[in-house]
């Protein structure tokens, strides 16, 4: 049964994955997630230096990976790329809360189901490795998330995690930003690492990314101003997303919120 937290999230990508397919910076790959400008990834499309952060992660910690599951994983657009640069990836899954996003994975070929990462259809023991791109700040049940990486993942298996992370809690335009973006999971690093190790995941790597974000700083007046009608526009995804991103552009440029990389082992 799905409840209505998981509800909202299949609505709002049901709503928004179109518009970010077509007018989005993720309209070149398909990756629905952000620009990152590192120097040393001499590469045309910065929507795509995730992977390649993430084939250091797994090359590091499990070379011999040869199945990859994606909790969260839009249409399926990073499955693809980590097939072509880590081509022993043999085994490449991903599960979405969208029909949408599914229905499209599908017809390009990539195997992308319909599924939550609280329940995931998969056998214990069954993944070398896990992803989850800006997808786990959507649980509302952390814990629940923590339980079904672990039991998926073989022993030694690595999960990686690229999410935003808060670093101070006061600042008003975090529920702002967690309306619009449906983000209840937006915890610190030091409670992520407690609820992972609950688990048996242990930290092995954290970056703090952030920097190589290109944001633009929208002064806390001016937001307060484009927010105070928020709630007549809770019936128009589209907007309410923008005003989350608008929210997050600030919270990141202020240091509230961190754009952070994370890499766990299972013990």
């Amino acid at each position: 049964m799905v409840d209505s937290q998981q509800q909202r999230i299949q609505q709002y990508y049901d709503t928004t994955t179109q518009w970010f397919m077509r007018f989005g910076s993720t309209r070149k790959h398909g990756s629905i997630h952000r620009a990152l400008y590192i120097d040393r990834f001499v590469i045309d499309d910065p929507t795509q230096v995730i992977h390649y952060l993430i084939k250091q992660a797994i090359t590091t910690h499990v070379p011999h990976a040869q199945s990859l599951l994606d909790v969260g994983c839009g249409v399926g657009a990073s499955m693809v790329a980590l097939g072509r640069l880590l081509p022993q990836l043999t085994e490449r899954n991903g599960v979405t809360l969208s029909n949408v996003q599914a229905d499209l994975g599908v017809r390009q070929g990539n195997n992308v189901i319909v599924a939550s990462f609280h329940s995931l259809p998969y056998s214990d023991q069954s993944v070398d490795v896990v992803i989850a791109i800006e997808s786990m700040i959507h649980s509302d049940q952390p814990q629940l998330f923590w339980r079904e990486v672990r039991r998926v993942l073989r022993p030694s298996g690595m999960v990686f995690i690229c999410d935003d992370v808060l670093r101070n809690g006061s600042d008003s335009m975090i529920p702002v930003f967690q309306k619009g973006w449906h983000a209840p999971n937006l915890q610190t690093l030091e409670t992520h690492i407690m609820h992972a190790g609950q688990q048996g995941l242990q930290l092995r790597d954290s970056v703090d990314l952030t920097c190589y974000l290109r944001l633009v700083n929208i002064p806390e007046p001016l937001m307060h101003v484009l927010a105070k009608p928020y709630d007549a526009f809770e019936r128009y995804p589209l907007i309410t997303s923008t005003l989350g991103s608008m929210a997050l552009q600030h919270l990141l440029a202020v240091k509230a919120v961190s754009y952070t990389m994370m890499v766990f082992v299972r013990s």
